[in-house]
């Protein structure tokens, strides 16, 4: 029962931050996905949406070092149909 007791205790212990690069400086320009969709990597699954939502945060704020290309499908083509 204790070993039960201690193993929902350590899942339930928040995993530290990590940094994406170790040592690396962030340009503050930049916005983060908290600053976008208003919560951290890892906090929460980012639905689909919020994912794009944020690409083109990004691409917006810094159109010299991305780029965002749409794909998809023919509209009178399924995905699996030839």
């Amino acid at each position: 029962m204790m070993k039960a007791l201690a193993l929902v205790a350590a899942l339930q212990i928040a995993a530290p931050a990590q940094e994406l690069v170790v040592n690396a400086r962030y340009d503050p320009s930049i916005p983060t996905l908290e600053d976008v969709v208003g919560h951290e990597f890892r906090e929460e699954i980012t639905p689909p949406d919020e994912i794009l939502l944020y690409m083109e945060t990004l691409a917006a704020v810094a159109p010299d070092r991305t780029r965002l290309i749409e794909y998809h499908s023919a509209p009178d083509k399924a995905w699996g149909n030839t």
